[in-house]
């Protein structure tokens, strides 16, 4: 019996004030401890360290205790940890996150496990919904810990690309589990936004610029700093800078009540190289720039390929000039404050999520929520996930691990997206210039914290001298529909 087990996040303050996003990877590492626990015959359980935040606002405006330890805070308001702890310890699962598509007069039949110790799964109700049409359906027999099956007959139903929604009520009327599963071909490129159309590439050549651009953009590239500096849609000119090499090692703090609200953020970004060489290539309706670049850790290429829709792929390889433990590798690019709306789409732990968690499939959000900074005197009147630092909101600046996409945008839509195959990470911060910056990490794992990291052993990296790491970003300029 584990009387203290699975510690949240608490001691690596420097990664939570950076990426609140190591509470929502809390989740894979303690589905995959409880799941050992549950088909173990010599184990009865465990106590989460711990229940509630250790974290006290004294009158005189002082912030005392250990850390921010609980699934709900000192408020009693529900953090991202809570959601993983539910659905972890849930007594129904469904493994089957996507389904084909049927053939007509099908049934769709999902497999059920029954964790439960003593109730059969014959006593629950199943209420689906697809689409605009739904219905509730009841398992045969199965017994505690055993498996079986629920079998759904949506009739006259158009399901290639639809969602099954499906949520499990207990026999006194509580809703003990919910999911949503896919049903076909789901179109991972579907967002809100318009590509700009294929035109010819032009080139305008200075001393220190390279300016590429089509019918509806532009980008400008500098050759002293070899990067990015801007580019525009239609009329419309904004910052867009990079790209810069950010590894940031894994980090923890001591087990100590030293919990403070202003902390520095563990959140370094390489922005000081030596530019070892520059070259050029035109091929077809692609315009290459080759740089080697030269970091205080790092030594490689960042290469940019400049397609004739407003695409850039951004191609790097890194030699690690030094030995590091990390939690994230990728590119960071900078841009204008006023591309403060991010939206994405991910692939999830769980098929489904409340539309107030960090994690969610898919989602939106703000730099800053539409709310004053809160009087830590009185009880917040908003979620969790709409606190913020000076970096962002939770919700923001929380790392979206396994995109299809992500984007930032301004209030009538143009931006720029991220386009991915669910293998890469996204993590948007305000930056020290009042601007926004965001890593597309090529690779990401959980923080830090000196009692929970051992759950991630099987997923770090760690690097020696001599190592390489590499990536490809693909950006997209993008505008709203309809603009």
């Amino acid at each position: 019996l584990y009387g203290e087990y699975a510690h949240l996040n608490t001691y690596n303050r420097g990664e939570i004030v950076a990426d609140p996003g190591v509470r929502d990877a809390w989740g894979r590492g303690f589905k995959k401890m409880w799941d050992k626990m549950y088909y173990s015959r010599g184990c009865l359980g465990g106590a989460i360290w711990s229940g509630i935040d250790d974290v006290f606002h004294l009158p005189n405006g002082q912030v005392v205790g250990y850390g921010e330890w609980g699934p709900i805070d000192g408020w009693r308001r529900k953090k991202p940890e809570y959601f993983h702890m539910k659905k972890t310890y849930s007594p129904i699962v469904i493994y089957q996150k996507a389904i084909p598509c049927l053939k007509e007069n099908e049934s769709i039949i999902l497999q059920v496990e029954n964790r439960f110790d003593f109730l059969n799964l014959n006593q629950c109700e199943f209420k689906w919904v697809i689409n605009e049409t739904s219905g509730t359906v009841r398992t045969k027999d199965i017994p505690p810990h055993q498996f079986g099956y629920i079998e759904i007959y949506p009739q006259d139903v158009e399901l290639d690309g639809s969602i099954l929604k499906l949520s499990i009520i207990s026999p006194q009327g509580i809703e003990i589990d919910a999911y949503a599963i896919e049903i076909g071909e789901i179109k991972r490129d579907d967002f809100p936004f318009i590509k700009l159309e294929k035109s010819a590439l032009k080139i305008n050549r200075t001393t220190d610029k390279i300016i590429i651009s089509g019918d509806d953009f532009e980008w400008v590239f500098d050759t002293i700093s070899a990067s990015i500096t801007k580019a525009r849609i239609n009329d419309k000119e904004f910052i867009l800078k990079g790209a810069n090499l950010m590894v940031i090692a894994l980090k923890t703090d001591e087990c100590s009540p030293q919990h403070k609200l202003a902390l520095p953020a563990h959140n370094k970004v390489y922005t000081f190289k030596k530019i070892e060489s520059i070259k050029f290539e035109e091929k077809q309706d692609t315009i290459t720039i080759y740089t080697q670049i030269n970091y205080l850790d790092f030594k490689g290429s960042i290469n940019y390929s400049f397609l004739s829709d407003g695409e850039l792929i951004v191609d790097y390889e890194m030699e690690s000039k030094i030995k590091i433990n990390p939690r994230q590798w990728g590119l960071v690019f900078d841009i204008d404050a006023q591309m403060s709306h991010l939206q994405w789409d991910r692939k999830g732990l769980w098929s489904w999520y409340p539309e107030n968690h960090i994690g969610r499939t898919k989602g939106k959000s703000q730099a800053f929520p539409k709310q004053e900074k809160p009087d830590l005197s009185k009880a917040p009147q908003n979620d969790w996930f709409n606190d913020f630092n000076d970096l962002g909101s939770n919700d923001f600046r929380s790392t979206k691990e396994n995109i299809y996409w992500a984007s930032l945008s301004n209030e009538k839509g143009i931006g720029i997206t991220v386009l991915s195959d669910s293998n890469q990470a996204f993590r948007a911060f305000i930056n020290a210039d009042g601007n926004i910056s965001f890593l597309v990490a090529s690779y990401s794992t959980g923080g830090g914290d000196l009692f929970f990291s051992g759950h991630y052993d099987d997923e770090r990296k760690p690097l020696k001298i001599g190592d390489k790491i590499s990536g490809s970003v693909n950006l997209l300029l993008i505008k709203q529909k309809g603009n």
